[in-house]
Order: structure tokens, then C-alpha cells, then sequence
């Protein structure tokens, strides 16, 4: 913010700068406070409850994240602080807990709006399990009956099984919930925004659009909101202990209540960059890209968690059933089927011209006969590895469901039909099987059969 060179110009700015400074200050306060007690609930947490770097900015959440920094709103967080210190606790717990089991990252499920609900619900069963003794909120009675209903029709209290009940797979199986009872869910179980995620289909958008709101950073390594830098605060993250140089947090005065009645225009003491500045800032923080960077860091920061749990829960006492199992799915490793079909493939000789090979037959003949000018003649075969014969054994059995079944099957006609890894001629058998073997289809040689009775003969 320019200072007037007027005294009595300046002085107004001057004043609301000084004031908001102090209410950032505030916020930041009770955050750091939440941070010290988390830590001492949960000790396996402290590679995540510090890794990301403390921005305030304007927005419509009391918190935001992008995986990388940090969003708070310093009125809604100094708001939730005054009405209890446990929400402030548990919506900055909330925001960590989705980079912990990776959901901003996740882009494989197109209702974005049904998947945010079902993460901030998956997030809030960890926080009552993990929280909901030492840690109560006003909202944890409605929470716990939202979560029995959902039990009744999800397996797992995770992200990925609440989705797939909230959004069904088709006429054989419809949404489990009405669409009345999950905007209740997103009233109940919201405690941040999810604007920021860096979803892929969008995030170059994301990022400037998130770069918009990001406050100025002057040279004296301080924010316009008086708050550290993101470079400072992250150099000082790395060198801290945690907790430690924590600003003395005491409950707002009356005075530090009223800190933000004083701004009649918030945004006109607020600046912010050009979109193309704060995207060169992001790229060039840490020399790693926006893109890859987040996944990569909370992965390894998800693995760690997930091994220093097993230390600490048994001597803390906590049950953490839900947690281990979110952070399972988080960390859990993704395999390509058409990779691994491709490993029951054998060598096999074809006729097929081989552009990366040559008959030396005629290289020779023509290094001898035009002296300096070897004939270069591709060679009429090919030596790859194929696929000529497969047996795919289906378990038919009460205990598979038949969608899951049926997916399996289509997936694997499709690689099938597609892949170049298989034979012009390849015989696949079906065995439908329980006990005993019911049948054995044979699906037959490719392109005998079309496309849709091939499906058929697959599924039935």
C-alpha cells in the first residue's frame, strides 16, 4: 500500500493496515495455538501439521488450501475463536486432513460437487474419531447421525465409497442417498473451501485464479496483512521445532474483537498481483513446478504418517480405525491392467516388416559392390511378445457383486480388443465358476464375433 505524501491523507490507511495487521496477528495466533495442540493429541501429525506456510487473504472460507500454502480469512477464523477455540482446531485439522489422504489431487471423479461432499465427510469421521473426546464441536451431534446413515450403505467411511454411493453407477444401481439428504451432508460436514485444489482439468486455472487472491509480498519480508512471507515462513518451518516461537495466544479482548469493525472496505487496503506474477511465484517456490510438486510431497508425507502411526497409537490410547483405513486407500499403489495383462504375453516370430531391423544379407552385397553404399532392406518379420491364449476364472459367487463383476469384464474386453500387445488370432476363455466350474465359454478367435455379442458372450 503507496503511503500519501498528504500526513492527512495517509493517516486513514495507515490506521486500517495497522489494524488488520493486528487481527491477522490475532488469527494467526489461534492457529498456531490449534497447530501446538494437535501435535500434542497427535505426534504422528507433525510432518503435516507444519509443512504448509500461513497466508491470510480475503475469501469466502475461513480456510483454503492448494496443497502447497495455507488460506485462512483472518475475520472467520478470529469469529470461530471467539465462540470456541475447538473450531478453529478442528478447520484447520479439516483442511490438512484432505492433503493427508491426498483428495485434492484425486481427478477420477467427475461430480466434483458429490466429491467434495464425500471428503469432507470421510475427513470429518476421522476428526470425530481422532478429535471428537479432547476436541468436541458444535456440530459433531449431527455429524455422528449423518455418518450412521452412511454407514448403512458404505462399507467404508472413505471418500472414494461415500462418492460411489452418493452418485450410484446406473439404472441397476441408483444413488443410495436423495439429493436433499446430501446438500445436508455438505451443511453438516463443510468446514473449508475447496476452490484451490489443483485438480487437473483445471489447474492452471486454479492457480491464477488462487494467485489473484494472494496478498503482496514486499522486500522487507513482511505481508500487507504484517504476517512473515511464504519464503520466510517456509525457511522458518524448516528450522523450527514445532510449536516453538508460537506468538502468546490469550482469548480476544473486546478491543481485538472489534479490530475488523474499524475497515469499511476490506479490499481497498488489500492488494494482490497479476495472475502472471503469482504464477511465476508459485513456480519458482521450492524449484519445483505447481503441477507435480504437491502430489509427490503429500504422498511421502501420507507414508510417513502412516508409519509413525503404528508407533504412537498403541502408547496414546487411540482408536483410529477410520484414519487407517482413509490413509490405506491414500497410500495405496495403482497398477496398469494392460501392463499387467501384457505379462502373460510369450515371444512369438510374425510377418510383419520391422523398420528397426535390416538383412545384413544386403548391407554386406552392398558394402562390396558399390564399395561406400551398403542396400538397406528392412527386415520381412518381427520378433514381439504376444498374447494368443487367456483364461480369465470369474468367481460367481454371492460374496462378488455383480457390478463389480461386470466391470471387471468389460475392463478387460476392452484391453483385450485393443491392446496391440495380443495376437491376430487369440482364444479367450471364460470360467464361470463357485464350488465347481458352470461353464466355460470360449470367447473365440478376434474378429469373428461383433463387437457387441463379444461383450455379451464376456459378461453373461
Amino acid at each position: 500500500m503507496a503511503a500519501s505524501a498528504s500526513t492527512t491523507e495517509s493517516s486513514a490507511p495507515l490506521a486500517a493496515g495497522s489494524v488488520l495487521a493486528e487481527a491477522a496477528s490475532i488469527a494467526e495466533g489461534a492457529i498456531e495455538s490449534a497447530r501446538v495442540s494437535l501435535m500434542a493429541q497427535l505426534p504422528f501429525m507433525d510432518i503435516a501439521l507444519w509443512r504448509m506456510p500461513l497466508v491470510a487473504r480475503l475469501q469466502e472460507s475461513a480456510f483454503e488450501t492448494d496443497g502447497r500454502l495455507l488460506w485462512f480469512d483472518v475475520a472467520q477464523v478470529i469469529d470461530l475463536y471467539r465462540k470456541n477455540p475447538n473450531e478453529v482446531l478442528r478447520g484447520y485439522f479439516h483442511t490438512i486432513m484432505h492433503c493427508v489422504f491426498r483428495h485434492p489431487f484425486d481427478d477420477k471423479h467427475p461430480e466434483r460437487a458429490l466429491w467434495d461432499i464425500a471428503c469432507d465427510a470421510s475427513v470429518e469421521a476421522t476428526a470425530i474419531e481422532l478429535l471428537g473426546t479432547g476436541f468436541p464441536s458444535a456440530q459433531d451431534v449431527a455429524a455422528k447421525r449423518m455418518l450412521g446413515k452412511i454407514r448403512e450403505n458404505c462399507p467404508t467411511l472413505t471418500a472414494q465409497s461415500i462418492y460411489r454411493a452418493l452418485i450410484g453407477t446406473g439404472e441397476e444401481d441408483p444413488p443410495a442417498f436423495s439429493c436433499s439428504f446430501a446438500a445436508s451432508l455438505e451443511n453438516v460436514f463443510a468446514r473449508d473451501g475447496h476452490e484451490a485444489w489443483p485438480r487437473t482439468s483445471e489447474r492452471e486455472s486454479s492457480m491464477k485464479s488462487a494467485g489473484d487472491k494472494l496478498a503482496l509480498m514486499p522486500s522487507d519480508g513482511t505481508d500487507k496483512l504484517g504476517g512473515k512471507s511464504d519464503d520466510d515462513a517456509d525457511s522458518e518451518d524448516k528450522t523450527r521445532s514445532p510449536g516453538a516461537n508460537m506468538p502468546g495466544m490469550a482469548a480476544p479482548s473486546s478491543s481485538s474483537n472489534a479490530v475488523l469493525g474499524d475497515i469499511e472496505d476490506p479490499d481497498a487496503i488489500v492488494d494482490v498481483e497479476s495472475s502472471e506474477e503469482a504464477e511465476a511465484t508459485f513456480e519458482s517456490m521450492d524449484g519445483v513446478s505447481y503441477s507435480d510438486f504437491s502430489d509427490m510431497s503429500w504422498q511421502d508425507i501420507s507414508s510417513q504418517i502412516d508409519m509413525d502411526m503404528e508407533a504412537f497409537s498403541g502408547k496414546i490410547g487411540l482408536n483410529v480405525g477410520t484414519f487407517q483405513v482413509n490413509l490405506t486407500v491414500a497410500n495405496r499403489k495403482r497398477y496398469d491392467y494392460r501392463a499387467f495383462l501384457k505379462r502373460f504375453s510369450a515371444l512369438s516370430e510374425e510377418m510383419k516388416t520391422s523398420p528397426d531391423e535390416f538383412d545384413y544379407i544386403y548391407y554386406t552385397y552392398g558394402l562390396s559392390r558399390y564399395k561406400n553404399m551398403p542396400l538397406i532392406e528392412p527386415l520381412e518379420y518381427q520378433e514381439s511378445n504376444r498374447i494368443r491364449d487367456f483364461v480369465i476364472a470369474i468367481d460367481t459367487s454371492a460374496s462378488c457383486a455383480g457390478k463389480l463383476v461386470r466391470t471387471f469384464a468389460e475392463k478387460t474386453y476392452d484391453v483385450l480388443k485393443n491392446s496391440e500387445g495380443f495376437g491376430h488370432k487369440v482364444n479367450i476363455h471364460v470360467i464361470q465358476c463357485d464350488c465347481d466350474i458352470d461353464r466355460v465359454p470360449n470367447v473365440g478367435v478376434r474378429g469373428r464375433f461383433p463387437v457387441r455379442r463379444k461383450q455379451e458372450a464376456v459378461i453373461a
